[in-house]
């Protein structure tokens, strides 16, 4: 029986060609696997907050830019994630975030570390029309014949309860602006940016039939509030946030928010 060689001659310049894209192949390997190792992943952190514009929202904030602002000087990129606030006065025990952007008087559910970003007044919103001379007031006790709009939550309700007020609680800002201009409320609580910034989204052709209170109801903290296990994290927001305090970054946010309104002088305080 004869057999017969059936193997195929593959010329040589095939071959040259075949093991050239070969080799091009495991070097393309070797130099995105080396590439990958000399540039490990960006350091990456998620922050929760609430949707509180113009201080802080999804789409930017004050509060947010100072925050971030502070981290990249450390080489920290961040994440903000809107939650609502039933949530995250529990974010921090169950450890799904490691900071919250918020206030430290929020009633937290375990040990807490707040840094504080800026103070922010609190004042009563109103129309023009119902009060000409703007909402004016001694005391807060005063004020009881008249339906007052604020958040559910927020942190002037212990003020609220102590001068025997009963505001009307609503889950969003922007309701209080909104049942302020159709007259199912007399005024609202915000803080100065805040009142100004949704009155401004829902009506800005109509921004001057709105004023604030001259008296200011109270004062609170805008902070990061960390969790107390965060030792590290929290020392580096501090050295960047005096960084930003330092070269002007932090003076440029508050700038860039307030516009053409003057910056009270108690934020100006320590910056550079």
């Amino acid at each position: 029986m004869v057999i017969h060689n059936t193997s195929i001659k593959i010329p040589p310049v095939f071959i040259n060609r075949i093991f050239v894209r070969i080799l091009s192949i495991v070097l393309g390997q070797i130099l995105v696997c080396s590439t990958l190792m000399a540039e490990p992943a960006p350091n990456v952190i998620k922050i929760a907050m609430i949707d509180y514009p113009p201080l802080m929202a999804a789409n930017g904030g004050i509060m947010n830019d100072l925050t971030e602002a502070a981290f990249q000087s450390q080489g920290v990129a961040v994440k903000f994630q809107v939650q609502p606030m039933s949530r995250i006065t529990y974010s921090l025990e169950d450890g799904s975030f490691p900071a919250v952007l918020g206030t430290q008087s929020w009633s937290f559910k375990s040990e807490v570390v707040p840094v504080r970003l800026f103070f922010s007044g609190l004042y009563f919103f109103t129309l023009k029309e119902k009060f000409p001379r703007g909402v004016e007031f001694d005391t807060l006790e005063e004020l009881s014949k008249y339906e007052i709009g604020y958040s559910r939550g927020g942190s002037l309700i212990p003020v609220f309860n102590k001068a025997k007020l009963n505001p009307v609680l609503v889950v969003k800002g922007d309701q209080n602006v909104q049942k302020l201009y159709f007259g199912r409320i007399d005024m609202f609580a915000s803080t100065e940016l805040a009142g100004w910034g949704i009155i401004e989204k829902h009506y800005p052709n109509n921004v001057n039939e709105f004023s604030i209170s001259k008296k200011q109801i109270h004062k609170i903290s805008g902070d990061i509030i960390f969790s107390k296990h965060q030792i590290k994290l929290i020392k580096t927001f501090k050295k960047g946030l005096e960084t930003i305090k330092h070269n002007g970054t932090f003076l440029k946010v508050l700038q860039k928010y307030y516009k053409n309104r003057e910056i009270p002088s108690y934020l100006l305080d320590g910056l550079k």
